[in-house]
């Protein structure tokens, strides 16, 4: 186990609380983990974690961050088959439980889905897709896979990633990614609006940003670093140095984050707080895009055994986090009946 005692950690708590590109079907792919190297070993040689556990099997092959419940009972990816008999070019929505298990099939189409976001009653998911045309948009549907689609406001330009929904439900945070010279380039400007589409806000450059669980603040990676900043975007404060951290997600109680860093030339999962960062997973082979479920459990995906990207679970050792109260989200009107949320084609 090793330890960073980095000068920002202070900054934590204070608060209390991947993308290369490339020529795919529906446009450019933004989530590709394919040449990262890899290893037999699948045992873990950390100390800091317990209860690894792999949840997935090798005929699926997952793509960008997971997304969980918010009872921690189940989680949702993007995968694609790699059967012979069932193999396919586009990657799907899938559904697991906490116990591994039977896969469900969320979505079907020729047609690729990435980068799932789970809404705060766990019911819909918000995800990208290329549905329309060769720009990835935002869409929406249920995770029993019923009831079709629904084509949710983003900027209307280019590709619309990593949706993340308010703690209160209330607000969507995304990224917009104009690709370039080529596909050689990317720019990435973290965007947020209303969950009906309404009050579009450009925020900073920035990608794979995510909610506080108390919703007052949003970390992000910029330039290969972690960041931290208010909602509206400002007091911008950088938590990493190494020039090597991606992905970073918040532990339940908001006083922790994880991410993956390859800043010992590995990629492996880390963990920061106040008292500094610990490198949670050791092994040759790519452990990335980390996600902490309510329960404590965080999920991660991983190339080791056979170079097909998993689905994995683990909990730091010596480290207990307990969820925040749900916050509602304020209304100055006296609860109405919803109007419909369904953008007609």
């Amino acid at each position: 186990m090793k330890k960073v005692i980095l000068t920002v950690g202070i900054i934590l708590l204070a608060l209390g609380s991947i993308a290369q590109t490339k020529q795919g079907s529906g446009g450019c792919d933004p989530v590709t983990e394919s040449e990262y190297k890899w290893v037999e070993e699948v045992t873990e040689a950390s100390t800091a974690v317990s209860g690894m556990k792999k949840l997935s099997q090798d005929n699926l092959d997952i793509r960008g961050a997971p997304t969980v419940s918010s009872d921690g009972s189940f989680i949702v990816f993007s995968g694609k088959e790699k059967m012979e008999e069932t193999a396919t070019n586009y990657y799907h929505l899938w559904k697991v439980s906490k116990v591994g298990g039977s896969l469900s099939k969320i979505t079907g189409e020729q047609v690729s889905d990435y980068l799932p976001c789970l809404t705060p009653d766990s019911t819909h998911i918000i995800f990208t897709s290329a549905r329309r045309g060769t720009n990835y948009e935002l869409w929406k549907t249920s995770v029993r896979g019923i009831g079709g689609l629904t084509k949710l406001f983003g900027t209307g330009m280019h590709n619309d990633l990593y949706p993340d929904i308010s703690p209160d439900g209330s607000k969507i945070l995304f990224v917009n990614q104009r690709v370039y010279g080529y596909e050689t380039k990317k720019e990435n400007t973290m965007w947020m609006m209303n969950i009906n589409g309404s009050d579009l806000t450009q925020l900073r450059p920035g990608t794979a940003p995510r909610w506080a669980p108390d919703g007052e603040k949003i970390i992000f990676e910029y330039e290969d670093n972690i960041w931290v900043m208010n909602q509206d975007g400002s007091e911008v404060t950088k938590l990493t140095n190494d020039n090597k951290s991606h992905a970073p997600y918040w532990s339940p109680d908001g006083k922790k984050i994880c991410y993956h860093s390859d800043q010992t030339g590995n990629f492996d999962i880390w963990m920061i707080g106040a008292d500094g960062a610990t490198q949670l997973t050791q092994n040759l082979s790519a452990d990335l895009n980390p996600v902490w479920a309510s329960d404590g459990l965080i999920y991660f995906i991983t190339n080791r055994g056979t170079g097909i990207f998993t689905l994995w679970s683990m909990k730091p050792i010596g480290y207990t986090s307990q969820p925040l109260p749900k916050k509602k989200a304020e209304t100055s009107q006296p609860p109405q009946k919803p109007a419909p949320d369904k953008e007609e084609e």
